[in-house]
C-alpha cells in the first residue's frame, strides 16, 4: 500500500481510503486474520500521520545477504526511494510499542553493511529504520562499528555450534 501510495503520488486521503477498506474487510474475519488486517489498516494510518507528506520515488528495493563464515543473513528493507535526489533505504516498524535501541542498531547496521556489500553508495544517514507509529526516523551506522564486529562474532558463534545442535 505505501509502495502504490508513492508510485501514484496520491494524496493522503488515498491511504485513509486504503486504511478503510482494510476495516471494513476485517469486519468479515475473525481471529488472527481480523487482527492483522486491523493492525494494517493501523499502520496505513500511523504512516499518513507521520510521513503522508514524504515525495518518494520508488526504486527497486535490492536482495542483499551479508555472510560471515557459513552464515548467511539475508537483509530485507522495505523501501529503496530518492527524496530530493538523494538515494535511501529504509526499514518500516509498524509496532504499537516503541522498538529497543539495540534492535534499531542491529537493523541498521545489518543494512549498512549489506547496503556497501552490494557497491551501492549510500550514506549511513540515509539508511533509515522508521518508527512508523511514532514518527520517529534512526539513521544508519557507521562503517565497521563496534555493533558490525558484533554481528560477526555473534554469526561466527552461530557457524561453529551449529553442528552441535
Amino acid at each position: 500500500t505505501i509502495v502504490s501510495y508513492h508510485r501514484r503520488k496520491a494524496a493522503p486521503a488515498w491511504l485513509l481510503a486504503r486504511a478503510d477498506e482494510l476495516e471494513a474487510t476485517a469486519t468479515g474475519y475473525s481471529g488472527q486474520s481480523r487482527t492483522r488486517l486491523l493492525h494494517n489498516a493501523r499502520a496505513v494510518r500511523d504512516y499518513e500521520r507521520n510521513f503522508g507528506a514524504k515525495a518518494y520515488d520508488i526504486l527497486n528495493v535490492p536482495v542483499m545477504d551479508l555472510q560471515y563464515d557459513d552464515v548467511i543473513v539475508s537483509v530485507m528493507p522495505d523501501l529503496h526511494v530518492r527524496e530530493k535526489g538523494v538515494e535511501k533505504i529504509v526499514k518500516l516498524e509498524f509496532t504499537k510499542d516503541a522498538p529497543e535501541k539495540g534492535l534499531v542498531k542491529i537493523v541498521t547496521q545489518a543494512m549498512f553493511e549489506a547496503v556497501r556489500n552490494e557497491g551501492l553508495t549510500i550514506a549511513t544517514k540515509n539508511v533509515l529504520y522508521v518508527d512508523v507509529a511514532r514518527g520517529k526516523i534512526h539513521k544508519g551506522a557507521t562503517m565497521r562499528s563496534r555493533m558490525a564486529k558484533n554481528i560477526e562474532a555473534a554469526c561466527k558463534n552461530i557457524s561453529d555450534i551449529w553442528d552441535k545442535i
